[in-house]
């Protein structure tokens, strides 16, 4: 009786482990840019992939984080007017779910943008 009850509790540890990490290795970085600014952004892009345009409070949708050093630009690259802005980001991991990048602020010709976890 003992025998049965210690493998059925193994069992479950085991069952519950494996399922939990399948849902970890499941769980991919989605990144995203919010403009917080009354400032109108385009050509934007994130890590050398192309977002839409954002005018002031507009959000783009989530898109897939795929990052190559070797290739990609750690940076957001942006233009408001005739004006180029860019500025280097903290670069998310491989499996750290959603990440959003706000434009918080443009002042003396800087961009300040913050990052974000979202659940």
């Amino acid at each position: 009786m003992q025998k049965g009850f210690f493998l059925t509790i193994i069992s479950v540890n085991l069952l519950w482990c494996c399922t939990a990490q399948q849902i970890k290795k499941n769980v991919r970085t989605q990144i995203r840019v919010v403009n917080r600014t009354e400032i109108s952004f385009t050509n934007i892009s994130l890590f050398s992939m192309p977002f839409k345009d954002l005018g002031p409070t507009e959000s783009s949708t989530y898109k897939p984080f795929r990052y190559n050093p070797l290739k990609q630009d750690g940076l957001i690259y942006c233009m408001n007017g005739e004006d180029n802005h860019a500025r280097y980001l903290k670069i998310p991991g491989v499996r750290d779910g959603r990440i959003t990048y706000s434009i918080d602020s443009l002042r003396n010709d800087i961009i300040y943008v913050s990052y974000e976890r979202n659940p």
